[in-house]
């Protein structure tokens, strides 16, 4: 068993590139997912924490939206959205710390 410090993950069997990033600040993370998205790659994990980003991203083709900081009421709105444009929630993370502007 490891340290806990904050990390917690799950590896499943997979093939091709992964990259992750943690610690990132959202212009930091903007921009590494405008890169990254522009090599093909999509994001399949997304985690905010302090204000403080943390993703994970594998090749992939598409549209992909984000967004952060929203109230539950603003979260049920933009899915109803995003839902009729055929997109589907991919992974969610709700912190209690990070709530708000980013």
């Amino acid at each position: 068993m490891s340290n806990v410090n904050g990390y917690a993950a799950v590896w499943r069997p997979g093939n091709g590139a992964q990259w992750w990033r943690s610690g990132m600040t959202v212009d930091e993370f903007k921009a590494q997912d405008l890169t990254y998205f522009h090599q093909g790659l999509r994001l399949t994990a997304l985690a905010i924490e302090n204000g403080r980003f943390a993703a994970v991203w594998r090749p992939g083709s598409g549209t992909q939206w984000w967004r952060s900081g929203m109230t539950v009421d603003e979260f049920k709105a933009q899915d109803l959205t995003y839902f009729n444009q055929g997109l589907r929630i991919s992974p969610v993370k709700v912190s209690q710390h990070g709530l708000g502007d980013p």
